[in-house]
């Protein structure tokens, strides 16, 4: 029976991301799509990687998106309690400059 290079390790002809992990998540095996998929040209040059190193950049992204949705959002809030804290002052002080006005 004759064997290729392909046929050692079969995940190759998946078009898919595959890999195995180590519990700290150093990269033991992945397939050539997934090797592709992180920008590497062959499997073994990932190999040996931590898994956290790949997704970093996309989590940095993903912060930055949500807190330049939030700063807004977070600047009106505190607006509004300013707001509602001057005018919760102020309002008794007119009401006793009319009453003494009224005297």
């Amino acid at each position: 029976m004759k064997h290729d290079q392909s046929d050692q390790f079969p995940l190759d002809r998946s078009p898919d991301l595959v890999y195995a992990t180590t519990d700290l998540g150093v990269v033991t095996m992945i397939n050539r799509a997934g090797a592709e998929l992180l920008g590497f040209s062959r499997a073994e040059e990932v190999v040996g990687m931590n898994i956290a190193d790949f997704y970093e950049a996309e989590v940095d992204t993903k912060v930055k998106a949500l807190t330049s949705l939030l700063e807004p959002v977070m600047i009106v809030v505190v607006g509004g309690m300013v707001g509602f804290i001057v005018i919760s002052m102020y309002l008794p002080m007119f009401k006793m400059l009319t009453l003494i006005g009224n005297q």
